[in-house]
Protein backbone atom coordinates (compact mmCIF):
# COMPACT_ATOMS: atom_id res chain seq x y z
CA UNK A 1 0.00 0.00 0.00
CA UNK A 2 1.18 3.23 -0.73
CA UNK A 3 0.81 6.04 2.06
CA UNK A 4 -0.13 9.89 1.13
CA UNK A 5 -1.15 12.44 3.23
CA UNK A 6 -4.55 14.62 3.86
CA UNK A 7 -3.86 18.02 5.77
CA UNK A 8 -5.25 20.44 7.02
CA UNK A 9 -2.72 24.17 8.78
CA UNK A 10 -4.59 27.09 10.29
CA UNK A 11 -2.95 29.77 12.38
CA UNK A 12 -4.22 32.66 14.55
CA UNK A 13 -2.84 35.77 15.95
CA UNK A 14 -4.59 35.20 19.55
CA UNK A 15 -6.12 37.22 21.59
CA UNK A 16 -3.33 39.06 23.12
CA UNK A 17 -0.77 39.60 20.87
CA UNK A 18 -0.52 42.09 17.79
CA UNK A 19 0.85 40.35 15.47
CA UNK A 20 1.90 36.69 14.36
CA UNK A 21 4.94 35.56 14.46
CA UNK A 22 4.16 31.86 13.83
CA UNK A 23 4.62 30.75 10.11
CA UNK A 24 4.02 26.93 9.51
CA UNK A 25 3.58 24.75 5.62
CA UNK A 26 1.94 21.66 5.14
CA UNK A 27 2.52 19.27 1.85
CA UNK A 28 2.55 16.34 0.28
CA UNK A 29 5.63 15.07 2.28
CA UNK A 30 6.48 17.80 4.76
CA UNK A 31 4.55 19.43 7.69
CA UNK A 32 6.59 22.48 9.54
CA UNK A 33 5.77 24.57 12.34
CA UNK A 34 7.87 27.35 13.61
CA UNK A 35 7.38 30.01 16.52
CA UNK A 36 9.28 33.13 15.97
CA UNK A 37 9.92 35.33 18.90
CA UNK A 38 11.63 38.67 19.42
CA UNK A 39 9.20 40.53 18.87
CA UNK A 40 9.98 44.11 17.85
CA UNK A 41 13.35 42.05 17.14
CA UNK A 42 11.07 40.48 14.21
CA UNK A 43 10.17 36.94 15.27
CA UNK A 44 7.98 37.12 11.73
CA UNK A 45 11.26 37.31 9.74
CA UNK A 46 12.76 34.37 11.89
CA UNK A 47 9.64 31.78 11.43
CA UNK A 48 9.14 33.09 7.75
CA UNK A 49 12.79 32.41 6.56
CA UNK A 50 12.96 28.84 8.48
CA UNK A 51 9.71 27.83 6.91
CA UNK A 52 10.88 29.04 3.34
CA UNK A 53 14.25 27.45 3.74
CA UNK A 54 12.56 23.70 4.71
CA UNK A 55 9.61 24.18 2.33
CA UNK A 56 12.60 22.87 -0.83
CA UNK A 57 12.43 19.25 1.13
CA UNK A 58 8.80 18.90 0.15
CA UNK A 59 9.84 17.77 -3.35
CA UNK A 60 9.98 14.12 -4.92
CA UNK A 61 10.51 11.57 -2.27
CA UNK A 62 13.87 12.25 -1.35
CA UNK A 63 15.34 8.21 -1.86
CA UNK A 64 18.10 9.08 0.79
CA UNK A 65 18.50 9.54 4.54
CA UNK A 66 15.62 11.49 5.87
CA UNK A 67 17.87 12.66 9.27
CA UNK A 68 20.53 13.59 6.81
CA UNK A 69 18.14 15.63 4.85
CA UNK A 70 17.12 17.44 7.79
CA UNK A 71 20.17 18.01 9.60
CA UNK A 72 21.32 19.59 6.28
CA UNK A 73 18.20 21.82 5.83
CA UNK A 74 18.31 22.91 9.82
CA UNK A 75 22.12 23.94 9.32
CA UNK A 76 20.84 25.74 6.01
CA UNK A 77 18.18 27.72 8.02
CA UNK A 78 20.44 28.50 10.66
CA UNK A 79 22.78 30.45 8.43
CA UNK A 80 20.65 32.14 6.32
CA UNK A 81 19.26 33.78 9.55
CA UNK A 82 22.86 34.82 10.79
CA UNK A 83 23.62 35.92 7.02
CA UNK A 84 20.33 37.98 7.52
CA UNK A 85 21.17 39.55 11.43
CA UNK A 86 24.47 40.30 9.88
CA UNK A 87 22.93 42.27 7.38
CA UNK A 88 20.48 44.08 9.52
CA UNK A 89 21.56 45.00 12.65
CA UNK A 90 18.20 45.31 13.99
CA UNK A 91 17.16 42.32 13.59
CA UNK A 92 19.88 40.85 16.37
CA UNK A 93 17.86 38.79 18.97
CA UNK A 94 15.23 37.29 16.46
CA UNK A 95 14.83 33.94 16.75
CA UNK A 96 12.38 30.67 15.88
CA UNK A 97 11.41 27.50 17.33
CA UNK A 98 11.25 24.78 14.65
CA UNK A 99 9.73 21.16 14.26
CA UNK A 100 9.23 19.41 10.94
CA UNK A 101 7.95 16.44 10.03
CA UNK A 102 9.35 14.68 6.74
CA UNK A 103 8.07 11.71 4.92
CA UNK A 104 9.42 8.59 2.73
CA UNK A 105 7.30 5.67 1.93
CA UNK A 106 5.71 4.67 5.26
CA UNK A 107 9.00 6.39 7.12
CA UNK A 108 8.92 9.38 9.15
CA UNK A 109 11.83 11.70 9.91
CA UNK A 110 11.45 14.36 12.92
CA UNK A 111 13.79 17.17 13.39
CA UNK A 112 12.83 19.47 16.64
CA UNK A 113 13.71 22.81 18.41
CA UNK A 114 12.13 24.48 21.03
CA UNK A 115 8.78 23.95 22.53
CA UNK A 116 6.94 23.68 19.47
CA UNK A 117 5.45 20.07 19.60
CA UNK A 118 4.36 17.51 17.49
CA UNK A 119 1.88 14.60 18.39
CA UNK A 120 0.90 10.90 16.96
CA UNK A 121 -3.01 9.79 17.39
CA UNK A 122 -2.80 6.08 16.92
CA UNK A 123 -5.61 3.56 17.82
CA UNK A 124 -6.90 6.13 20.07
CA UNK A 125 -3.55 6.95 22.08
CA UNK A 126 -1.88 10.43 21.68
CA UNK A 127 1.88 10.43 21.73
CA UNK A 128 3.94 13.50 22.21
CA UNK A 129 6.65 12.96 19.86
CA UNK A 130 8.94 16.24 21.19
CA UNK A 131 10.86 17.17 24.00
CA UNK A 132 10.30 20.78 25.34
CA UNK A 133 13.80 22.46 25.47
CA UNK A 134 12.32 24.80 28.19
CA UNK A 135 14.26 26.01 31.20
CA UNK A 136 11.00 24.08 32.82
CA UNK A 137 11.37 21.13 31.10
CA UNK A 138 14.78 20.41 32.73
CA UNK A 139 13.20 21.18 36.19
CA UNK A 140 11.05 18.35 35.42
CA UNK A 141 13.99 16.01 34.20
CA UNK A 142 15.81 16.44 36.77
CA UNK A 143 12.83 15.58 39.06
CA UNK A 144 13.02 19.27 41.25
CA UNK A 145 9.28 20.13 40.25
CA UNK A 146 6.48 18.38 39.01
CA UNK A 147 4.80 18.40 35.44
CA UNK A 148 1.91 20.22 37.09
CA UNK A 149 4.28 22.42 38.76
CA UNK A 150 5.78 23.42 35.20
CA UNK A 151 2.14 23.96 33.58
CA UNK A 152 2.13 27.43 36.06
CA UNK A 153 5.76 27.86 36.66
CA UNK A 154 6.68 31.67 36.36
CA UNK A 155 9.73 31.22 33.80
CA UNK A 156 7.64 28.52 31.80
CA UNK A 157 8.03 30.15 28.24
CA UNK A 158 12.34 30.34 28.38
CA UNK A 159 13.81 28.76 26.09
CA UNK A 160 16.78 26.76 26.44
CA UNK A 161 17.24 26.13 22.62
CA UNK A 162 16.08 27.77 19.74
CA UNK A 163 17.41 28.91 15.90
CA UNK A 164 18.58 32.29 16.42
CA UNK A 165 21.69 32.74 13.48
CA UNK A 166 23.89 33.03 16.78
CA UNK A 167 24.25 29.82 19.11
CA UNK A 168 24.62 26.30 17.46
CA UNK A 169 21.19 24.74 18.01
CA UNK A 170 21.64 20.92 17.37
CA UNK A 171 18.10 19.20 16.70
CA UNK A 172 16.53 16.58 18.34
CA UNK A 173 16.21 13.82 15.41
CA UNK A 174 14.31 10.49 15.21
CA UNK A 175 12.42 8.19 12.30
CA UNK A 176 9.66 6.41 12.75
CA UNK A 177 7.28 3.80 10.99
CA UNK A 178 3.58 5.65 9.92
CA UNK A 179 0.55 2.93 9.36
CA UNK A 180 -2.43 3.82 7.59
CA UNK A 181 -5.29 6.41 10.00
CA UNK A 182 -2.49 7.40 11.64
CA UNK A 183 -3.10 11.16 12.57
CA UNK A 184 -0.04 13.71 13.19
CA UNK A 185 -0.06 17.47 14.73
CA UNK A 186 2.36 20.11 14.75
CA UNK A 187 1.34 22.90 16.54
CA UNK A 188 2.79 25.99 18.54
CA UNK A 189 2.65 26.46 22.14
CA UNK A 190 -0.15 28.86 21.58
CA UNK A 191 -2.00 25.75 22.05
CA UNK A 192 -0.37 23.34 24.09
CA UNK A 193 0.56 26.00 26.36
CA UNK A 194 -2.98 26.68 27.69
CA UNK A 195 -5.21 23.43 25.99
CA UNK A 196 -4.11 20.16 28.08
CA UNK A 197 -3.13 17.08 26.38
CA UNK A 198 -6.42 15.27 27.04
CA UNK A 199 -8.34 17.49 25.04
CA UNK A 200 -6.48 17.93 22.60
CA UNK A 201 -6.46 14.33 22.24
CA UNK A 202 -10.38 14.17 22.29
CA UNK A 203 -10.89 16.85 19.75
CA UNK A 204 -8.34 15.12 17.35
CA UNK A 205 -10.37 11.51 17.95
CA UNK A 206 -12.73 12.76 15.25
CA UNK A 207 -13.50 15.17 12.32
CA UNK A 208 -11.63 16.43 9.38
CA UNK A 209 -8.11 17.97 9.68
CA UNK A 210 -9.01 21.01 8.87
CA UNK A 211 -12.24 20.65 11.18
CA UNK A 212 -10.04 19.27 14.03
CA UNK A 213 -7.32 22.36 13.69
CA UNK A 214 -10.12 25.08 13.88
CA UNK A 215 -11.99 23.40 17.39
CA UNK A 216 -8.54 23.57 18.91
CA UNK A 217 -7.51 26.88 17.91
CA UNK A 218 -11.06 27.57 18.92
CA UNK A 219 -10.65 26.09 22.82
CA UNK A 220 -6.72 27.74 22.93
CA UNK A 221 -8.94 31.22 22.67
CA UNK A 222 -11.69 30.34 24.90
CA UNK A 223 -8.49 29.92 27.49
CA UNK A 224 -7.65 33.35 26.92
CA UNK A 225 -5.51 33.12 23.57
CA UNK A 226 -2.43 34.61 25.37
CA UNK A 227 -0.35 33.54 22.33
CA UNK A 228 -0.14 33.17 18.63
CA UNK A 229 -1.86 29.85 17.75
CA UNK A 230 -1.01 27.64 14.74
CA UNK A 231 -1.96 23.63 14.05
CA UNK A 232 -1.59 21.59 11.51
CA UNK A 233 -2.88 18.03 11.16
CA UNK A 234 -2.74 15.40 8.69
CA UNK A 235 -3.72 12.31 8.21
CA UNK A 236 -2.07 9.02 6.39
CA UNK A 237 -4.28 7.65 4.20
CA UNK A 238 -3.99 5.52 1.22
CA UNK A 239 -2.72 7.42 -2.27
CA UNK A 240 -5.97 6.44 -3.87
CA UNK A 241 -8.27 8.27 -1.22
CA UNK A 242 -8.17 11.54 -2.72
CA UNK A 243 -4.52 12.75 -0.75
CA UNK A 244 -3.82 16.18 -0.74
CA UNK A 245 -1.40 18.05 -2.85
CA UNK A 246 -1.21 21.59 -2.78
CA UNK A 247 1.04 23.17 -0.24
CA UNK A 248 -0.40 25.33 2.46
CA UNK A 249 1.15 28.24 4.11
CA UNK A 250 -0.40 30.08 6.99
CA UNK A 251 0.98 32.71 9.75
CA UNK A 252 3.48 34.96 8.86
CA UNK A 253 5.28 33.06 6.14
CA UNK A 254 1.88 33.71 4.55
CA UNK A 255 1.77 37.11 4.32
CA UNK A 256 3.04 38.32 0.71
CA UNK A 257 5.48 40.71 2.13
CA UNK A 258 6.99 38.63 4.50
CA UNK A 259 7.01 35.87 2.32
CA UNK A 260 8.47 37.97 -0.22
CA UNK A 261 11.17 38.74 1.73
CA UNK A 262 12.20 35.16 3.08
CA UNK A 263 11.90 33.84 -0.61
CA UNK A 264 14.40 36.57 -1.69
CA UNK A 265 16.72 35.91 1.19
CA UNK A 266 16.29 31.36 0.62
CA UNK A 267 17.11 31.91 -3.28
CA UNK A 268 20.58 33.41 -2.60
CA UNK A 269 21.46 30.61 -4.60
CA UNK A 270 24.19 30.79 -7.83
CA UNK A 271 21.20 30.37 -9.76
CA UNK A 272 19.08 33.02 -8.02
CA UNK A 273 21.43 35.45 -8.52
CA UNK A 274 22.03 34.82 -12.34
CA UNK A 275 18.11 34.96 -12.26
CA UNK A 276 18.38 38.54 -10.84
CA UNK A 277 21.04 39.95 -13.04
CA UNK A 278 18.65 38.78 -16.17
CA UNK A 279 15.93 40.82 -14.03
CA UNK A 280 18.44 43.80 -14.36
CA UNK A 281 19.64 43.06 -17.73
CA UNK A 282 15.95 43.34 -18.67
CA UNK A 283 15.72 46.38 -16.95
CA UNK A 284 18.42 48.28 -18.46
CA UNK A 285 16.93 47.23 -21.99
CA UNK A 286 13.77 48.58 -21.01
CA UNK A 287 14.98 51.91 -20.09
CA UNK A 288 16.89 52.15 -22.94
CA UNK A 289 13.62 51.62 -25.36
CA UNK A 290 12.30 53.97 -22.80
CA UNK A 291 14.54 56.34 -23.80
CA UNK A 292 14.58 55.98 -27.37
CA UNK A 293 10.90 56.41 -27.42
CA UNK A 294 10.81 59.69 -25.43
CA UNK A 295 13.21 60.95 -27.99
CA UNK A 296 11.06 59.69 -30.82
CA UNK A 297 8.51 61.75 -29.31
CA UNK A 298 9.87 64.64 -28.79
CA UNK A 299 10.92 65.06 -32.51
CA UNK A 300 7.13 64.31 -32.98
CA UNK A 301 6.43 67.44 -30.42
CA UNK A 302 9.06 69.62 -32.68
CA UNK A 303 7.32 68.53 -35.48
CA UNK A 304 3.83 69.42 -34.16
CA UNK A 305 5.10 72.99 -33.52
CA UNK A 306 5.58 73.73 -36.70
CA UNK A 307 2.04 72.78 -37.79
CA UNK A 308 -0.76 73.93 -35.98
CA UNK A 309 -3.84 71.48 -36.88
CA UNK A 310 -1.10 68.75 -35.95
CA UNK A 311 -0.23 69.60 -32.63
CA UNK A 312 -4.33 70.46 -31.63
CA UNK A 313 -5.02 66.85 -32.88
CA UNK A 314 -1.98 65.58 -30.83
CA UNK A 315 -3.11 67.40 -27.71
CA UNK A 316 -7.16 66.45 -28.17
CA UNK A 317 -5.97 62.61 -28.49
CA UNK A 318 -3.62 62.82 -25.94
CA UNK A 319 -6.28 64.17 -23.51
CA UNK A 320 -8.49 61.20 -24.49
CA UNK A 321 -6.27 58.69 -23.96
CA UNK A 322 -5.12 60.35 -20.39
CA UNK A 323 -8.98 59.86 -19.76
CA UNK A 324 -8.68 56.69 -20.79
CA UNK A 325 -5.68 55.66 -19.21
CA UNK A 326 -7.24 57.07 -16.03
CA UNK A 327 -10.55 55.12 -16.01
CA UNK A 328 -8.66 51.43 -17.19
CA UNK A 329 -6.68 52.71 -14.06
CA UNK A 330 -9.43 53.08 -11.55
CA UNK A 331 -11.47 49.95 -12.70
CA UNK A 332 -8.04 47.93 -12.54
CA UNK A 333 -7.55 49.17 -8.83
CA UNK A 334 -11.47 48.59 -7.89
CA UNK A 335 -10.69 45.20 -9.13
CA UNK A 336 -8.12 44.72 -7.21
CA UNK A 337 -9.40 45.41 -4.06
CA UNK A 338 -11.90 42.90 -2.13
CA UNK A 339 -13.81 43.13 1.07
CA UNK A 340 -15.88 40.40 3.37
CA UNK A 341 -19.31 41.63 4.68
CA UNK A 342 -22.52 40.08 4.33
CA UNK A 343 -25.00 39.41 1.25
CA UNK A 344 -28.37 39.63 3.63
CA UNK A 345 -28.05 36.08 5.42
CA UNK A 346 -24.33 34.92 5.10
CA UNK A 347 -20.96 35.72 5.21
CA UNK A 348 -19.61 36.89 1.63
CA UNK A 349 -15.85 37.74 -0.16
CA UNK A 350 -16.60 40.78 -2.51
CA UNK A 351 -14.38 41.92 -5.05
CA UNK A 352 -14.56 45.83 -5.72
CA UNK A 353 -15.04 48.92 -3.16
CA UNK A 354 -18.14 48.74 -0.46
CA UNK A 355 -19.30 51.75 -2.38
CA UNK A 356 -22.32 53.15 -4.41
CA UNK A 357 -21.79 55.51 -7.03
CA UNK A 358 -25.89 56.93 -7.39
CA UNK A 359 -27.51 53.34 -7.91
CA UNK A 360 -24.74 51.48 -9.39
CA UNK A 361 -22.61 49.43 -6.94
CA UNK A 362 -18.92 49.22 -7.22
CA UNK A 363 -18.62 45.52 -5.91
CA UNK A 364 -19.98 42.16 -6.65
CA UNK A 365 -19.50 39.23 -5.03
CA UNK A 366 -17.36 36.25 -6.02
CA UNK A 367 -17.83 33.55 -3.29
CA UNK A 368 -20.40 33.16 -1.04
CA UNK A 369 -19.99 31.59 2.18
CA UNK A 370 -21.79 29.35 4.66
CA UNK A 371 -20.95 30.92 7.12
CA UNK A 372 -24.26 32.40 8.68
CA UNK A 373 -24.15 36.18 9.62
CA UNK A 374 -26.24 35.81 12.67
CA UNK A 375 -24.00 32.70 14.06
CA UNK A 376 -21.19 35.31 14.57
CA UNK A 377 -20.58 36.73 18.03
CA UNK A 378 -21.82 40.30 18.21
CA UNK A 379 -18.56 42.11 17.23
CA UNK A 380 -17.26 39.93 14.66
CA UNK A 381 -21.05 40.45 12.95
CA UNK A 382 -20.84 44.20 13.72
CA UNK A 383 -17.81 43.87 11.27
CA UNK A 384 -19.34 42.15 8.59
CA UNK A 385 -22.28 44.20 8.58
CA UNK A 386 -19.78 47.26 7.93
CA UNK A 387 -17.61 45.20 6.07
CA UNK A 388 -13.96 44.14 6.46
CA UNK A 389 -11.51 45.65 3.82
CA UNK A 390 -8.69 42.88 2.03
CA UNK A 391 -5.59 43.18 0.81
CA UNK A 392 -6.13 40.71 -1.79
CA UNK A 393 -8.52 37.67 -2.37
CA UNK A 394 -6.04 35.03 0.10
CA UNK A 395 -6.38 38.59 2.32
CA UNK A 396 -10.13 38.04 1.94
CA UNK A 397 -9.57 34.23 2.33
CA UNK A 398 -7.76 34.47 6.00
CA UNK A 399 -10.61 36.66 7.07
CA UNK A 400 -12.99 34.21 6.14
CA UNK A 401 -11.04 31.40 8.29
CA UNK A 402 -10.62 34.11 11.11
CA UNK A 403 -14.58 34.22 11.25
CA UNK A 404 -15.38 30.86 10.62
CA UNK A 405 -13.37 30.13 13.60
CA UNK A 406 -15.53 32.41 15.48
CA UNK A 407 -18.03 30.57 14.68
CA UNK A 408 -17.16 27.64 15.72
CA UNK A 409 -16.27 29.13 18.84
CA UNK A 410 -19.84 29.55 19.25
CA UNK A 411 -20.57 26.05 18.91
CA UNK A 412 -18.89 24.81 21.69
CA UNK A 413 -19.93 24.23 25.29
CA UNK A 414 -20.04 27.22 27.48
CA UNK A 415 -19.72 29.20 24.19
CA UNK A 416 -17.59 32.87 24.67
CA UNK A 417 -19.59 36.35 25.53
CA UNK A 418 -20.96 37.64 22.39
CA UNK A 419 -22.18 34.62 20.65
CA UNK A 420 -25.83 34.38 19.67
CA UNK A 421 -26.56 31.65 22.28
CA UNK A 422 -24.88 33.46 25.12
CA UNK A 423 -27.06 36.83 25.11
CA UNK A 424 -29.53 36.62 27.52
CA UNK A 425 -33.00 36.33 25.25
CA UNK A 426 -31.69 36.21 22.13
CA UNK A 427 -33.21 32.79 21.24
CA UNK A 428 -30.76 32.64 18.37
CA UNK A 429 -29.55 29.08 16.97
CA UNK A 430 -26.19 28.82 16.08
CA UNK A 431 -25.41 27.28 12.99
CA UNK A 432 -22.62 24.88 13.06
CA UNK A 433 -20.21 26.41 10.14
CA UNK A 434 -19.19 23.39 7.90
CA UNK A 435 -15.20 23.97 8.07
CA UNK A 436 -13.10 23.13 5.17
CA UNK A 437 -8.88 23.98 4.87
CA UNK A 438 -8.09 27.18 3.96
CA UNK A 439 -5.90 27.45 0.91
CA UNK A 440 -2.66 29.27 0.91
CA UNK A 441 -2.95 30.65 -2.48
CA UNK A 442 -6.03 30.61 -5.07
CA UNK A 443 -6.79 27.28 -6.69
CA UNK A 444 -5.56 24.98 -3.61
CA UNK A 445 -7.53 21.89 -2.74
CA UNK A 446 -8.49 20.34 0.73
Amino acid sequence: MTLSLRYAAHSDVGLVRAGNEDSAYAGPRLLVVADGMGGAAAGEVASSIVVASLAGLDDDDLGGDLLDALTESVARAESLLTKTINADSSLEGMGTTLTALLWSGTRVGLAHVGDSRAYLLRGGDLLRLTHDHTYVQTLVDRGEISAEEAESHPRRSLLMRALDGRNDAQPDLSVREVRAADRFMVCSDGLSGVVSESTISEELAFGQPSEAALRLIALAKKAGGPDNITVVIADVVDADDRPATQALVVGAAGEPELAQRAADIVDASPAGKARAQLGENALKEESQRAKERFEADEDFENSARRQRWIRRGAITALVALLIIALGVVCIQWIGRQFYVASNGTNVAIFQGVNQHIAWISLAKPVTSTDIATQSLPEQSRFQVEQGISAKNLEDAQRVVDRLRGDASSCTIANPPAGCPSSQPGSGLPIPAPTVSPRLATPGTTP
